[in-house]
């Protein structure tokens, strides 16, 4: 019996949880789902600050910047591949192993942050808290007499933390402007302040399926998927399988986001059997008109 299924039909009788790792667990568990890279994300400002940042760096033979750009371009389509950044700065430019850990670590977080920038942004989420993340923003944090400028960082992010900052500019911090885990060292994050639009008594869970609903009609297919179970539970929206086919039957139909399509298909099915022929071909018409309105963009590598 699926999850959505125990979920429609709730039983009494308890799970029982093995705590052996036997050869079918482990399998078990190297097939669940993983959340791939998606490259598309990686824009042609991405890629531009990407460029102007390994430029940047200190040390670096001109010679070799062009070569450290693709690698870190393609470590960057990799996922987050810091190994494969890492090797090219030791071989190509010579670097010793301690600093090319630091500089891969460096130039993918200002690319991760740019990224989520940009998507944050796309959303209509225009604002966001800094969180200082309780360990200090230094670059050696174990070294028994930090710089004075590792001490003024940290001083200035701690100072910073609860503050609301402009997401497209940034907070103004120690003099410049900066970004949460942008600066070499810098351990803290954001939380993204959510532009509700309910009332200031609606329930937390109304809200989120609010602004589930907004991005899922810009075609965001986790958000569908997730609107799907919101309607399945009546979290924040009234129950309605037919509803919840429809989010479900968007979200296997766009563009495929890790195993997300696999787990939107097994939803879709078991919502499927709640209901008739009649509901069930009303809810492919719908999808089908919909994603004819709105069609998927496809990642194409650009041309450098």
């Amino acid at each position: 019996m699926s999850w959505l299924r125990r979920l429609l039909q709730p039983s009494t009788k308890p799970t029982e949880v093995k705590k052996d790792y036997s050869p079918s667990v482990r399998y078990a568990m190297e097939a669940m789902p993983t959340i791939k890279f998606d490259p598309s994300v990686v824009t042609k400002s991405v890629k531009a600050d990407l460029r102007r940042n390994v430029e940047l760096l200190a040390g670096l033979e001109k010679k070799h910047a062009r070569q450290i750009y693709d690698a870190a371009l393609r470590s960057v389509l990799a996922g987050r591949d810091l190994r494969m950044l890492s090797t090219a700065l030791i071989e190509i430019a010579g670097m010793s192993r301690d600093r090319a850990a630091d500089i891969a670590r460096s130039l993918h977080n200002k690319a991760t942050e740019q990224i989520n920038r940009e998507r944050t942004v796309s959303l209509g989420i225009t604002h966001a808290i800094w969180l200082y993340a309780n360990a200090p923003c230094m670059k050696d944090p174990f070294s028994s007499c930090p710089t004075a400028a590792d001490i003024r960082q940290d001083s200035a992010h701690r100072a910073a933390n609860g503050k609301k900052y402009e997401i497209a500019k940034g907070l103004f911090v120690d003099g410049k402007w900066a970004r949460p885990g942008v600066e070499e060292g810098c351990k803290c994050s954001a939380r993204s302040v959510l532009p509700w639009t309910t009332p200031a008594d609606a329930k937390p869970s109304a809200a989120m399926a609010l602004w589930y609903r907004k991005c899922a009609e810009q075609g965001d297919a986790i958000a569908q998927y997730n609107l799907g179970l919101d309607s399945v539970t009546g979290r924040g929206v009234p129950q309605d399988y037919l509803q919840a086919y429809f989010w479900f039957d968007l979200a296997a139909a766009g563009k495929p986001q890790a195993d997300l399509t696999k787990l939107a298909v097994e939803a879709r099915e078991e919502v499927a059997s709640h209901l008739s022929s009649a509901d069930l071909s009303r809810a492919q018409e719908r999808t089908r008109k919909w994603v004819e309105g709105h069609p998927p963009k496809l990642y194409a590598p650009e041309e450098e």
